[in-house]
């Protein structure tokens, strides 16, 4: 996947998509768009964030939940929901060392010392809202940005996932 990212889609002007369906279905057996999500959550995030270039640095980024795993696992939500996919983004190595479990709707607005706080442009980059970073807005954030992350694909789930179905040749 990380090969597709980097040579597919960073040097495509439209997303390659009947390449990756090609791969996924070939080399993973994926039938639908949320398992192809859910399966890879770096192609997930590389699609939701239109590419890795935070920082020209792409190397020191790390996987983080937007919603802190210790907080949403005491609140009694099972391991698939706390790792949806839609509850990820890509945030600097040391920055994510600044967060711990802090809720987001407090670390957005207070990253770490001499870091500034994120803004309007810095949240829609990662298909987020401050109202979606509230205290109780998980679920509703999750399902929200999991439809805009499909929503970039330019095509409905449903005609995604069909053209993943065993009896569709492949371009």
């Amino acid at each position: 996947m990380g090969a597709f990212a980097r040579n597919k889609v960073a040097a495509s002007k439209q997303f390659p998509l009947h390449e990756l369906i090609a791969l996924v279905k070939r080399e993973y057996g994926i039938k639908s768009l949320d398992d192809l999500l859910r399966r890879h959550l770096d192609l997930a995030l590389n699609i939701a964030h239109g590419g890795i270039t935070l920082d020209r640095n792409p190397e020191d980024l790390q996987r983080d939940h937007v919603f802190p795993k210790s907080q949403l696992e005491k609140q009694g939500y099972p391991y698939e929901v706390v790792n949806h996919y839609a509850n990820f983004h890509f945030l600097r190595g040391v920055d994510n060392l600044n967060k711990l479990d802090k809720p987001p709707d407090d670390w957005f607005k207070n990253p770490g010392r001499d870091v500034s706080p994120y803004s309007d442009r810095d949240l829609d980059e990662r298909l987020l809202t401050w109202d979606d970073l509230q205290p109780g807005h998980f679920k509703s954030m999750i399902d929200k940005r999991g439809q805009e992350a499909v929503q970039l694909f330019g095509i409905e789930e449903a005609e995604f996932d069909a053209l993943l179905a065993d009896n569709q040749p492949q371009r």
